[in-house]
């Protein structure tokens, strides 16, 4: 990394889909000390840059190492600046993050486990609808979600469990009993 930067890569230059090197380290790579590495490149040892951080922040909601997080975090990164916040990292990381132990983080960190999105989803419901390890919503279940909250559109949990998750082959029996009782 150091050899790049010095030759002037720019690390943050976006490619023809829109990702920086960054962004896909910080997606694909679960090696702490990479991210590290590339966050020195690419920002320096403070990064301010607004939208380089919201979109590497957002980019490692979707690593499944919560280690690849916490080095953004720990370098200064903040989620509450601009149009996100440390809520909405909560959200995106619910419903596509397989690992609960990013979720445990997030919270851990200050995230609201009842936070909502602009359709008045909560984690929970996102969880439900699009991740697919259950143990995501047991976690989430496990740490305080609110199962009974209902989205905009009237739904709960358990009703965004049922119309995208119909198959219970897919899911632990113990996990759709448990969101359907909570949910009830």
């Amino acid at each position: 990394m150091e050899k790049l930067a010095a030759d002037g890569t720019d690390f943050n230059l976006s490619g023809d889909e829109g990702y920086s090197p960054l962004d896909f380290a910080v997606t694909h790579n679960p090696n702490p000390e990479a991210i590290r590495a590339i966050v020195k490149a690419a920002l320096g040892p403070n990064p301010r840059d607004e939208d380089i951080e919201i979109y590497a922040l957002t980019a490692a909601t979707f690593n499944p190492s919560p280690k690849v997080l916490a080095v953004l975090l720990e370098s200064g990164f903040d989620p509450d600046r601009g149009e996100w916040t440390l809520d909405d990292l909560l959200l995106a990381a619910a419903g596509e993050n397989t690992n609960p132990e990013i979720i445990k983080m997030l919270i851990s960190r200050g995230a609201d486990i009842d936070s909502r999105n602009d359709d008045g989803m909560t984690p929970l419901m996102k969880a439900a609808m699009r991740n697919r390890n259950p143990q995501v919503i047991l976690t989430l279940l496990e740490v305080g979600a609110d199962p009974s909250r209902r989205s905009h559109d009237d739904m709960s949990a358990f009703d965004y469990m049922k119309l995208f998750n119909g198959n219970m082959e897919r899911w632990d029996n113990r996990v759709w009993q448990m969101v359907k009782r909570a949910c009830s």
